[in-house]
């Protein structure tokens, strides 16, 4: 999947330097489009020459169009990869690299959320429980959400979702009612931490 990734930031770098041409080119037809127009009804008819080249501005402005809207795609593709990968990942610091990677694909406009904060999410299927306490909770990371660097949500994380059921094997797959969105219940914290911030808050 990685090697996906790879290939087409290859091929953005080449549609950006097909971009960059481009707009070059662009450029020098306006200068000459600027010229013919100065000489046009001076002893010199202009207009046919005008044409053309207006014609080859257009065709070279579709063509930056064509480009920008392929990179586009690209780097969604290349992003929906990363959110997956993301979501594999058990490690922190491989984490932080999916999350590195993205954030560059993304042109530094956009980051990789997960399922550790409360909020919308899209719960794909859930996953039954005996613990009250759970229900409500992520139970896995799917696919990770993805957020501008201004606090907008573009796209919610993808997880499996803790539901209470007593008749149902704990872990057993629910699907009924799924997919639907869900805001997710964060739980306290577990263990030694937990025994800290409750001495911080007058606790035992």
């Amino acid at each position: 999947m990685l090697g996906e990734i790879e290939k087409n930031e290859k091929k953005v770098e080449f549609l950006n330097s097909v971009i960059k041409e481009k707009t070059e080119k662009i450029s020098a037809l306006e200068e000459e489009l600027s010229r013919l127009r100065k000489k046009n009804g001076k002893g010199f008819d202009a207009d046919i020459y005008i044409y053309q080249t207006n014609m080859k501005i257009l065709a070279e402005k579709k063509a930056i169009s064509a480009c920008k809207s392929s990179v586009k795609q690209l780097r969604e593709e290349s992003g929906e990869i990363l959110r997956t990968l993301y979501a594999e990942e058990k490690g922190y610091r491989e984490r932080q690299d999916k999350k590195k990677r993205f954030f560059a694909i993304s042109g530094g406009k956009a980051e990789l959320v997960d399922d550790t904060e409360e909020g919308e999410v899209v719960a794909l299927f859930g996953v039954a429980t005996k613990d009250r306490r759970l229900s409500g909770r992520s139970a896995i990371l799917i696919k990770a959400g993805i957020r501008t660097t201004r606090g907008k949500l573009l796209k919610k994380a993808e997880v499996g979702v803790y539901e209470f059921d007593k008749k149902k094997t704990d872990g057993a797959k629910i699907e009924e009612n799924y997919p639907k969105e869900v805001t997710l219940k964060i739980g306290e914290e577990k263990g030694f931490f937990a025994k800290i911030v409750g001495l911080f808050k007058g606790g035992k």
